[in-house]
């Protein structure tokens, strides 16, 4: 299974026309695929013509059942819709410790258990917690841009915070732990330090006689001060009651490793092309000098997009042999851009599924 999620800090660049419309295309093609709508306006539903609900905040806020809350509405397509309660998984996020990395480990995890094989998230042109949990859960981020030097802008800010989140997302290369309050005329100081010998080896450094002691409890200035560190030093009494201790903080490290996963890559979408103004040709220009093969084909300008949601269609439904499907042919007569040569790229990122 990849997950993909669909990114930009300025709205009406194709966000949402772009993942129903490669989500149905996956679809199409076989591939069990689920699409979730992150944007409290719920545009995903629109498109489909079906129902706005409160699909993501039931499934994250109220924790039921992923495949309680979906909606089939195709063959081999489902939909987890949202409305404007899903600005409560927001809030949710902002008070939990975890609350993205928990979003982020929840939909793979159910995601996969759905046997699903591809997963397309719609977000708000926004930069929030349900932003960061998107690209915590994504294999690949496809951040799609209109072809205007206004909207570049977009480009630059979200690529600045998926470098930001991905830096900021490292984890210690290793963990060590600092026995202190040794007391070499107590039995029980020796005996556990032997089984901490025999349970972590060479990670347990020389004893400290009655020093430092260990932090009570792990809170969201630790957490900063271990995704800061390249190695982390666990102080701890040889006491057994503070042994538990080091199984706590030592689990945590372990956790907060787990959850501190970055999208493998990502991807700029050129969307609104136009092939006969000079601007969105010279923006291209631009954005492959700047990203090279980072950069998709372009999906051309093409009045159908807009005209499908409106008959309850799919563009592949609709007009399936439209240039936004199938691109358009240059002078040279070389097919350039459409939807259709996207959707081949993203099915050899699938990776044999």
């Amino acid at each position: 299974m990849k997950v993909f999620a669909f990114i930009n800090q300025k709205g009406g660049v194709g966000k949402t026309t772009s993942v129903v419309t490669l989500g149905s295309g996956f679809a199409l093609k076989g591939y069990s695929t689920l699409l979730v709508d992150c944007d409290p306006q719920g545009h995903i539903a629109t498109q489909l013509n079906i129902s706005k609900a409160p699909g993501v905040r039931r499934w994250y806020y109220d924790e039921e059942p992923l495949e309680q809350v979906v909606v089939q509405v195709r063959e081999n397509l489902w939909v987890l819709p949202g409305d404007k309660t899903t600005d409560r998984v927001l809030g949710r996020m902002r008070e939990e410790q975890w609350g993205a990395a928990e979003f982020a480990d929840r939909l793979r995890e159910e995601s996969t258990a759905l046997e699903m094989d591809a997963v397309l998230l719609d977000l708000a042109p926004s930069l929030n917690h349900l932003q960061i949990a998107a690209m915590l859960a994504s294999d690949y981020v496809i951040i799609p841009t209109r072809l205007r030097y206004t909207d570049l802008d977009g480009v630059n800010e979200i690529t600045r915070s998926i470098t930001e989140t991905a830096r900021r997302s490292r984890m210690p290369g290793r963990y060590y732990l600092l026995p202190t309050f040794f007391d070499r005329v107590t039995k029980e100081t020796h005996q556990r330090l032997v089984e901490l010998v025999d349970a972590f080896g060479k990670q347990v450094l020389p004893p400290i006689p009655q020093d430092v002691r260990l932090a009570p409890s792990l809170n969201h200035l630790q957490i900063a001060a271990m995704l800061a560190s390249d190695y982390v030093i666990i102080p701890t009494r040889l006491r057994y009651t503070d042994l538990d201790g080091v199984n706590e903080i030592t689990r945590s490290i372990t956790e907060t490793a787990r959850r501190s996963r970055m999208p493998g890559r990502y991807y700029l979408l050129p969307t609104f092309f136009d092939r006969v103004t000079k601007e969105t040709h010279q923006r291209l220009v631009e954005l492959v000098d700047a990203f090279g093969k980072q950069v998709l084909p372009p999906i051309p300008q093409d009045v159908r997009l807009a005209e499908a949601p409106g008959r309850g269609m799919t563009v592949w439904e609709y007009a399936p042999q439209c240039q936004a499907i199938q691109g358009y042919i240059n002078g040279s007569g070389k097919t350039i851009g459409g939807y259709a040569a996207i959707l081949e790229e993203l099915i050899a990122l699938l990776g044999g599924v």
